[in-house]
């Protein structure tokens, strides 16, 4: 019987308040391109701090992570506007997350070569 190596993903490094995050690939290895996984989420055990992470080794590791909104947020939803820009749609407000539907469009500083 065949068994197929175990990979561990760095599923550990997301924080999660047990809320709707969002994944999004926003490009496959290749042609002088690398690969790039995008995750949002409200990164603590409460609901705040709406949080942008990539991964560059299918989902392995998080290195880089981004506030985006340190405020109460929830439920987010990524979309690749560009090879460089993203959007996110997400709920936020001042006292609770459910005040809000923000969208924020965002430059990915780390689409650059050089950068993590």
């Amino acid at each position: 019987m065949h068994h197929p190596p175990r990979i561990s993903y760095g599923w550990a490094e997301l924080v999660d308040p047990i809320c709707q995050g969002s994944l999004r690939r926003l490009s496959w290895a290749g042609d002088n391109r690398r690969s790039v996984l995008l995750f949002t989420n409200p990164s603590s055990q409460r609901r705040d701090n709406l949080t942008l992470r990539a991964s560059f080794d299918e989902g392995r590791t998080w290195p880089v992570a981004r506030s985006i909104d340190p405020r109460p947020s929830a439920c987010s939803c990524l979309a690749a506007l560009s090879h460089d820009t993203v959007g996110v749609l997400y709920e936020a407000g001042a006292t609770s997350p459910y005040e809000l539907i923000v969208f924020a469009q965002l430059p990915l500083p780390w689409s650059t070569p050089g950068e993590p």
